[in-house]
């Protein structure tokens, strides 16, 4: 464990004190899984239809959250294809744009020119 100094011991007994207490929480989280574990593993070895059974409990409780899941995914899958294809069709657009600007110079130096012959025509 790294310890630095603080100039307040305190502080650092606090710290360690919730690293322990942190480390002993995620022991018994591991050590309840892994009890959980075992127990299905004995079931599923010593008594095959209770094993089954309780696979079959606890796939029957997560399928619904799994399904959830999979609807929603595929809702923000759709949304993310329309987003990507509203991108790139304005991606396109911005492109048209920039090469629109030369054409709109062209048109702003006949319109000099036609403004310049029409002065011309006038003064005759």
């Amino acid at each position: 464990m790294f310890s630095f100094y603080t100039g307040n011991e305190q502080f650092k007994n606090d710290r360690d004190m919730n690293l322990q207490i942190n480390d002993k929480i995620l022991e018994q989280k591991v050590q309840r899984c892994c009890d959980d574990v075992n127990k299905t593993g004995h079931l599923v070895a010593n008594e095959p239809s209770l094993g089954l059974y309780r696979i079959q409990q606890h796939i029957r409780k997560a399928m619904p959250k799994l399904v959830a899941c999979e609807s929603t995914t595929k809702a923000s899958d759709n949304q993310l294809k329309g987003l990507v294809f509203d991108t790139s069709g304005s991606t396109n657009v911005i492109q048209d744009m920039k090469k629109s600007s030369e054409i709109f110079s062209n048109i702003e130096k006949l319109l000099a020119r036609a403004t310049t012959a029409a002065a011309i025509t006038n003064m005759k």
